[in-house]
């Protein structure tokens, strides 16, 4: 019996000692009821879940729905408008009116939100301290425990910054200073440049900070390789820049062999067969090891790992470092679900999808995230079925619904690429041609391919700026049907034809270089004739 008594004594003085004010609740809320001017800079910083008494909370609620609805807020037209359950969880008629009536300043409500919502957050970290040590009792990864605070701690501050309505003229002038300095070449630019300039120049310079970016292929396309490219082509323009690498699939010494391939131009067979090496080739191979090693590359290979746990190790770098400037995920559909629950895919993947975004926002930097496409992908094509003589079906352009499990990534992505066969391209012996179809470009051109010349060998992608095609590729020939379509019916016959009223039309009224078309003019000759003959 002593036991139940303590325990409940130790709950009564937890629940008494719980962050929060009566009397300023009381006062944000008389102050909405009596002085309606400044009700909507309070409905603006406040939500019903930083008050901690519940018939606040509903009392909030109510005048919140008033206000949507252009309702005055005096306590007589708020009880009016209540149900009975809802005037009950308030308190009751008296309640109402003593909270209407308490002693208030609309000078100092401003001060009164501060306080409420330092309160209150005061309370939801208490709330995640006892998740915390939940967790550590039921003995789970000290790892996970640490991404599941780090992820809430950040959740918590993002939901305390409120972004209001600014006029142009009080932004402008820091948008204006930040052109000068760029103008005038003082302003470290913000974007960083992929190496492939033809792929800078369609995404406007390169990656963006805060970018969300999607390269996806089929397996075995190089998508992995075409990354890694980019990565290289970072670190040779500016050592300096920090880049993390997470591959799921792919242990880090492979990886690491691809970028001696990459620098040396010697076969990524014989770097792993090191014994069918010369001389040459190992004095090669080191002297890529030495310029590699300057590189701040970090890459973790980790084949089971959570969006918590990448998110975690990441701010564990930026922390170590004082920077980063790019996270590569090779890839996407590798990541374990963080849930401990079981949740259909698609579910799994908006989650993981939209916590690429939120680390990439948080961090200002941009995160490049592989991505597999779906099957279903090679098995359609654009040919009609009727031409069977053709032997090679000619593959369409992928569309953001070829991503595989995508999710939310077609609607979280700035940039969605994809890796597709360019065999319409004419290209030396011993390179495969590649095109990097751009399907989503939020700062930027869609629609558009750039083309490569890949070496699988040294897994080196480089870039041809201006190809020479065997065909044109699809989106030109749609471009010149679009231009076909466009042109006047009556332009591209001399035949006489007719308008919806059943009057000749002249088929070159419109184009002073049409032949004479003697039919037409028999025919207006016998119309005049008719005429002539009822006058």
């Amino acid at each position: 019996m002593a036991t139940i008594n303590n325990s409940k004594a130790k709950l009564e003085a937890k629940v008494k000692t719980m962050p929060n004010s009566e009397n300023i609740e009381k006062s944000l809320l008389s102050v909405i009821m009596r002085d309606p001017e400044v009700a909507a800079d309070i409905f603006a910083k406040v939500n019903d879940s930083d008050f901690y008494v519940p018939r606040h909370q509903e009392l909030y609620r109510n005048l919140v729905a008033r206000y949507k609805d252009g309702k005055p807020f005096d306590p007589v037209g708020v009880i009016s408008g209540m149900t009975e359950e809802s005037l009950s969880k308030c308190g009751g008629e008296l309640y109402i009116f003593d909270v209407a009536g308490f002693e208030y300043s609309s000078a100092t409500f401003e001060d009164d939100i501060v306080v409420l919502k330092d309160l209150a957050n005061a309370r939801k970290l208490l709330k995640i301290t006892d998740i915390v040590q939940s967790r550590v009792y039921n003995n789970e990864k000290a790892d996970d425990i640490i991404a599941y605070t780090q992820d809430e701690l950040f959740n918590l501050k993002a939901a305390n910054e409120v972004r209001e309505l600014k006029l142009v003229r009080d932004a402008s002038p820091d948008v204006m200073n930040n052109i000068y300095e760029a103008y005038n070449h003082q302003l470290q630019r913000r974007y960083i440049p992929t190496g492939f300039s033809v792929l800078d120049n369609y995404i406007n310079g390169g990656f963006y900070p805060s970018q969300m970016l999607v390269l996806a292929a089929r397996p075995g396309k190089g998508k992995t390789a075409f990354a890694m490219n980019i990565v290289q082509n970072i670190a040779r323009e500016d050592p300096d820049r920090v880049i993390a690498v997470f591959s799921l699939e792919m242990a880090r010494e492979e990886l690491i062999m691809r970028m001696y391939s990459n620098e040396t131009k010697v076969d990524n067979k014989l770097i792993k067969n090191a014994e069918r090496l010369n001389d040459a080739q190992i004095g090669q191979i080191q002297a890529a090891q030495k310029k590699l090693d300057k590189a701040n590359i970090y890459i973790d290979d980790s084949s089971k790992i959570t969006m918590n746990e990448i998110s975690l190790k990441v701010r564990r770098l930026k922390s170590k470092t004082n920077r980063i400037d790019l996270v590569v995920i090779d890839h996407m559909q590798l990541i374990t679900d963080s849930a401990n629950r079981q949740r259909s895919r698609y579910e799994q993947m908006t989650d993981i999808s939209r916590s690429v975004k939120v680390l990439a926002k948080d961090l200002q930097i941009p995160v490049l995230v592989l991505s597999q496409m779906s099957r279903n992908y090679e098995q359609q094509d654009n040919n009609d079925s009727s031409f069977p003589q053709k032997k090679e079906k000619e593959k369409r352009l992928p569309r953001m619904s070829d991503l595989r499990e995508s999710g939310a990534i077609e609607q979280d992505a700035d940039l969605i690429m994809f890796i597709t066969e360019a065999d319409n391209v004419k290209h030396p012996e011993g390179v495969e041609p590649i095109g990097v179809f751009i399907a989503k470009n939020r700062s930027g051109e869609n629609e558009k391919t750039c083309y490569y010349e890949w070496n699988k060998g040294a897994m080196l992608f480089k870039e041809n700026p201006n190809p020479d095609f065997i065909d044109k590729p699809q989106e030109e020939k749609k471009e010149d049907d679009n231009k076909k379509t466009e042109q006047p019916a009556q332009a591209q016959s001399n035949e006489f034809v007719e308008d919806p009223q059943g009057e000749p039309v002249d088929p070159g009224e419109n184009n002073n270089d049409i032949e004479f078309n003697q039919n037409y003019m028999e025919i207006l000759a016998n119309e005049a004739n008719v005429k002539n003959e009822d006058m």
